[in-house]
């Protein structure tokens, strides 16, 4: 009885975290709205294109293996994520003055969906299942751990408002149940990004409390153009 209660309940509620995750990644645009009417931006507050297109590839890639192994609760979830890291993703990038680099890592990006989705099936070698299967690993495992780029900044400004404090609790309550997912139904390339994805969120938890939001001006630091960077 309790086996067959963990089976709906598990997945349900896996479902339910990932999609308040990638949600809560929306509130960023507010922050780029009100970033776009100021002529100097806080460093701060500029936000970073790097996490979202991590966000993007993650979900891509998932959404393929969902394909792959014709599971319903990757396909829902990483669909909506693919909703909401490209509308973000675009957002960002049009609101850009530099775009060169983020123009080549976008460009790859869509390359390689190309590739894994026109040449990768069920039907494909062990082997090369098993290399896309990492390739999801290390796609999960950026997810969680592009946030920790902006480290040296909040580190040097002694502020972590950077991060979302939202997105930071319910990707550490999300990682765990995804690997209590991936223990349900035996899959270690679930399991092994997940708990990676645990201590990534675990740590950004703990920047956000340790550099709480402070509301000095850092202008005269470094003045950002109004636009987003790129990291």
């Amino acid at each position: 009885m309790f086996s067959e209660f963990l089976d709906v309940f598990l997945p349900t509620i896996t479902t339910i975290s990932t999609v308040i995750i990638f949600s809560s990644q929306l509130t960023i645009l507010k922050k780029l709205k009100d970033n776009s009417n100021k002529d100097v931006i806080d460093p701060r507050e500029a936000v970073p294109i790097i996490p979202y297109i991590a966000t993007l590839a993650n979900c891509g890639l998932w959404f393929k293996y969902g394909l792959i192994t014709h599971n319903t609760i990757l396909l829902i979830v990483n669909g909506y994520g693919i909703l909401t890291g490209s509308l973000i993703v675009f957002m960002l990038y049009t609101s850009m003055t530099r775009r060169k680099k983020a123009t080549r890592i976008i460009i790859l990006l869509m390359l390689t969906f190309a590739v894994c989705y026109i040449f990768i099936n069920e039907n494909s070698g062990e082997d090369i299942k098993t290399l896309f299967k990492l390739s999801c690993c290390l796609a999960t495992i950026g997810f969680f751990s592009a946030p920790l780029l902006e480290l040296p900044r909040i580190i040097e400004y002694q502020d972590a408002s950077i991060l979302s404090k939202p997105t930071a609790i319910s990707a550490l309550f999300s990682s765990f149940l995804w690997t209590s997912y991936g223990i349900l139904i035996s899959d270690k390339f679930i399991i092994a990004p997940n708990l990676v994805g645990f201590l990534s969120s675990f740590i950004q938890f703990c920047l956000i409390l340790y550099y709480p939001s402070t509301s000095l001006d850092y202008s005269s630091l470094s003045t950002v153009g109004s636009q987003s960077p790129l990291a």
